[in-house]
């Protein structure tokens, strides 16, 4: 035997092997632990979200009502903060959790959804996401999210396999009516998977088992409206968060072909985020291929799989949910099912040349994902790092000096102050710096406030740049121009700069 063929026997073999999958998983939780005891500094998000935990005078229901997260991942987090220790580890216990347990989870889903040799590739995709595991991380619900959709999946297949009797019947209505108060889109997958058992069905003519859905069926419509009467409602008066995502949106159905770019643009950066394929064409490619061989081969799985999507898409069209970014990181292990199968059909397909080609499309889609994992292993997944501006800021700071916060800066700020007894002495001198997307010469009006002040610290992270603006940039213009820079120092995500405001300049030399 070759030493080609034998490299084949041996691939083969690794691939039908439990040991290999479970190798990768097991790397997907040394990434994932590595980058949650590397504690990097909270995000903007995280901030305002742990200073709303912290405070005090609100009622649980109000803070629900408040934070716009969903009520169970609210509760965990609260409780996690009151019971242990209130830091950064324990405000991320939760996501860490979901993380770990998300990797299996997902090779049980894996094992029911895909021929047995496409396992290892799709775990292996899912273990090293860079999004998947950065908000592993993050005191964020977005992970909850990708834990609920699986065990709402692998309910999905038990269904398929068990006969419905009442105690199981009680269990899914269980577990749909909990899934709810964990994950805002499990809306969506229960939606898509009721109603794709409903074709189901209807098209087997089971009659009996149509009939045992509708309880289970209402039960999580009670479960949904209950949340939506609670917390739901109150995420549109929430203004910081529509204007947010508000540009995400387009008319359905299109006005304009630039409604059309707007839309399909979204769609080709699913693919890069959250589902982190840096070769885009590839992605999308794999994908349809693999729409159109479980179309042919395993319908009923396509049709449970996709089945999510038209609820996205019309909550989308509603203007209720954004089709963009974090807020579809729960449709990331659908969507790699359905690549696995694309990539299986493609290998299959081939009479010659199928182990070769196989290696090249694999590598196309893994070892991106490994080079940027490696880097974020290297910079210790550092991303918004706050503390080491702080720090330096503590050291130089004198009596009488101003903070001006760039306004993403400003929670983070709050949650770590109490740790920097000399920044604490000059709290009555930190201002902050809102927001004005729609007026940019407002940053200057503010700015201008401090004229006259010899000494003004500009604090910067997490800096907004979507609207082609960056607006670090345009604020250090506004200050060079009102007076002089006497330091600076930067680090990941954020940034520090001394200003002597005292020159008074007038409006005039400033222009």
């Amino acid at each position: 035997m070759s030493t080609q063929s034998r490299c084949k026997e041996l691939m083969i073999q690794a691939l039908h092997s439990t040991v290999l999958c479970r190798i990768i998983i097991y790397l997907g939780c040394f990434l994932r632990t590595y980058a949650f005891i590397s504690n990097r500094s909270l995000s903007g998000d995280e901030a305002r979200f742990a200073n709303e935990l912290n405070f005090g005078g609100l009622s649980f229901l109000s803070l629900i009502q408040k934070v716009h997260y969903p009520i169970g991942f609210v509760f965990v987090e609260k409780s996690s903060i009151q019971t242990f220790i209130n830091n950064e580890y324990f405000l991320r216990l939760w996501p860490f959790v979901c993380g770990i347990v998300s990797l299996f989870l997902f090779y049980t889903v894996a094992k029911k959804y895909l021929i047995k040799w496409t396992v290892p590739f799709a775990v292996f995709l899912f273990s090293l996401s860079p999004q998947l595991i950065n908000y592993s991380i993050e005191a964020k619900p977005y992970m909850s999210d990708v834990v609920v959709t699986l065990l709402l999946l692998i309910m999905c297949a038990h269904i398929q396999e068990k006969e419905m009797t009442v105690s199981r019947g009680i269990f899914y209505s269980a577990i749909g009516a909990c899934a709810i108060y964990f994950s805002y889109p499990a809306v969506f997958v229960l939606a898509g998977i009721g109603c794709a058992f409903f074709v189901i069905s209807f098209y087997k003519k089971q009659w009996r088992k149509m009939a045992q859905l509708v309880p289970i069926g209402l039960m999580w419509i009670i479960s949904f409206i209950s949340t939506y009467v609670v917390s739901l409602r109150f995420i549109e008066k929430l203004n910081y968060l529509v204007n947010y995502w508000d540009w995400h949106f387009v008319p359905l159905p299109f006005k304009t072909f630039a409604d059309i770019k707007i839309f399909s643009d979204l769609l080709v950066s699913f693919f890069s985020d959250p589902l982190g394929i840096y070769f885009h064409g590839l992605g999308i490619a794999l994908f349809l291929i693999g729409c159109i061989a479980m179309y042919v081969r395993r319908k009923r799985i396509l049709l449970i799989v996709l089945s999510p999507v038209p609820f996205v898409l019309i909550a989308y069209s509603l203007h209720k949910y954004p089709f963009s970014g974090r807020l579809l990181l729960f449709l990331v292990p659908l969507a790699l099912l359905i690549i696995a199968n694309g990539f299986y059909f493609i290998v299959t397909l081939l009479s010659r040349n199928r182990f070769q080609i196989g290696i090249i499309i694999g590598g196309l889609l893994i070892l991106p994902s490994l080079i940027t994992t490696s880097q974020q292993v290297v910079n210790k997944y550092r991303a918004w790092e706050v503390r080491e501006v702080m720090a330096v800021l503590d050291e130089h700071i004198r009596e009488g000096d101003y903070i001006c916060l760039y306004h993403w800066a400003n929670a983070p700020f709050q949650y770590y102050i109490k740790r920097y007894n000399a920044i604490q002495k000059q709290e009555k001198n930190i201002h902050c710096i809102m927001p004005s997307y729609d007026d940019w010469n407002q940053y200057w009006y503010r700015l201008s406030l401090l004229r006259g002040k010899k000494r003004v610290w500009m604090v910067f992270c997490g800096v907004y740049s979507q609207s082609g603006v960056d607006e670090e940039m345009l604020m250090l213009y506004y200050l060079d121009i009102l007076g002089k820079r006497v330091g600076s120092m930067k680090t990941i995500g954020a940034s520090l700069y001394l200003y002597d405001l005292s020159l008074n300049k007038s409006d005039e030399e400033a222009a």
